[in-house]
């Protein structure tokens, strides 16, 4: 090589020197060039150990805790290989994705994201003199260091390959299952799968193709726990963000060792799952599916809940309202009416009801009896059927009644606070076995089989009445007719 001397001042000597002691290692690019990206750049064995990871082997799947250091390896990966291009001379093009391509963008050159690989590199000093062929494009990112090699980076989504697409680069991959709005249906799980084994195996070229995933636990059949990706040459670590935990009586952390304890210590765990709840936090952050057979919620959960009687009547502060969930049920199912006084996110119930083979005409002439007794503000009801359509259509409903047309969003949405309430025993229940028995019924997938007392109706009923809870993502569900104010 040239003499150094003659090429740079003193100061672009030691950069230059940094950079090629860089070429080989990713572990010293993250430490010494990737880390001047940011303010505070948190190390550690658990970032080492990915470094060596990503480096040592083409093929790579990393399931992980959120906010763990996923996305970021990723990010790393991409600027080390341009950084290597500057010496290499040659064209290479990469791929970016995620489950949607927009998400894909926020991570290449989305500007609602400070962090995209696109920032790093124009704020990192070791990249001062790279050029950007498209600085104003989010969609792809092409850079050069002489005007002549060229780096390019496209975003794209899982299901928007398209067949024969090659690359002489690496493939990465981040996120592939999730839409950070909602779980998955299953059946867009299975057609990732088959997308991943079928396309994306074969679009990098060259002796070592590489492709590099990163991701969050969806169900059991992620193509991350399917034993082909052993077969086609990927090293799998599963890295819950905290193992050797243990839990009390109820499912809190009481103990555990943290993955990256440089950067999130075991009271950030403990934290983390006081804020998500339980489930949300073990998916996001001990790598268990979404997505499983066990109920979502367990009998002893309620057992410290069954606190409160029935109420005739009921006076409240104008600091609480009185909110009712009705699940009207199929004809052949019963239906489950409950109403709670709320005030600041605590639940207490104040009436409970179970409706036997009794006609909806009927039902709604009670709860507006019971409207009128707990002086109840609103009460949200499962309109997905459209049961009282007609008689909303005449106008013939209380103003009370606020229709809710379930969407899959909005069903874990509405599960996800009911589920934050009992966690942090923020609910008071009328002590009724078989509204818990009903509510213990529905499973992670928010699905029940029927049985002779029901078919989970009680969990919709008391899930609804978090849906004004929700209002302020009205998105989500269907409001016909007048609300009382």
């Amino acid at each position: 090589m040239t003499n150094l001397t003659e090429q740079f001042t003193t100061l672009e000597i030691k950069k230059e020197i940094v950079r090629r002691l860089a070429f080989d290692d990713f572990y010293y690019f993250v430490k010494h060039i990737f880390a001047r990206s940011f303010d505070e750049f948190i190390l550690g064995d658990y970032v080492e150990d990915t470094c060596h990871f990503l480096q040592d082997n083409p093929k790579t799947i990393v399931v992980s805790a959120r906010v763990h250091f996923k996305s970021l390896s990723l990010y790393a990966h991409v600027m080390w290989k341009i950084l290597r291009m500057r010496y290499i001379k040659k064209d290479i093009e990469s791929h970016y994705c995620s489950y949607k391509t927009d998400m894909a963008k926020y991570h290449v050159g989305d500007p609602l994201n400070r962090d995209n690989i696109r920032e790093l590199i124009k704020r990192n000093p070791y990249f001062t003199d790279i050029i950007d062929n498209k600085p104003l494009a989010e969609m792809t990112l092409n850079f050069t260091w002489d005007g002549i090699a060229s780096f390019v980076l496209k975003p794209m989504g899982m299901l928007t390959f398209k067949r024969g697409l090659h690359c002489n680069g690496a493939v990465y991959i981040d996120d592939p299952l999730q839409d950070p709005a909602e779980k998955l249906d299953p059946k867009i799980v299975y057609k990732i799968n088959d997308v991943f084994f079928a396309q994306i195996l074969d679009i990098p070229l060259g002796d070592r193709p590489e492709i590099h995933v990163a991701g969050t636990a969806q169900t059991k059949q992620d193509f991350y726990f399917d034993d082909r990706v052993k077969e086609e040459g990927f090293k799998v670590n599963i890295l819950p963000g905290l193992s050797d935990i243990k839990v009390d009586d109820q499912g809190w952390i009481l103990d555990g060792t943290p993955l990256w304890k440089e950067w999130m210590k075991l009271e950030g765990h403990q934290q983390k799952q006081r804020g998500r709840g339980i489930k949300i936090y073990a998916q996001e952050y001990l790598c268990n599916p979404a997505y499983s057979t066990d109920s979502f919620f367990k009998a002893w959960q309620f057992e410290k809940l069954k606190k409160v009687k029935p109420v005739k009547e009921f006076e409240y502060d104008s600091e609480t309202q009185v909110i009712g969930g009705w699940d009207l049920g199929k004809h052949s199912h019963p239906a489950h009416f409950t109403a709670h006084a709320i005030n600041s996110g605590r639940h207490r119930e104040l009436f409970n009801k179970w409706f036997d083979g009794v006609d909806h005409t009927d039902q709604l002439s009670f709860i507006e009896g019971k409207i009128e007794d707990l002086s109840i503000d609103t009460v949200y009801y499962d309109n997905t059927r459209g049961e009282l359509e007609i008689l909303a259509e005449r106008g013939d409903l209380p103003a009370e009644l606020v229709p809710i047309s379930f969407g899959r969003r909005l069903k874990f949405a509405l599960a996800t606070e009911f589920e934050k309430c009992v966690t942090k025993e923020n609910l008071e229940m009328i002590d009724d076995t078989r509204t818990v028995n009903q509510i213990c019924l529905v499973d992670n997938d928010l699905k029940a089989r029927t049985t002779k007392d029901g078919h989970g109706d009680s969990f919709w009923s008391f899930a609804l009445t978090f849906a004004g809870e929700l209002q302020a993502e009205a998105e989500l569900y269907v409001v016909s007719g007048d609300k009382k104010k």
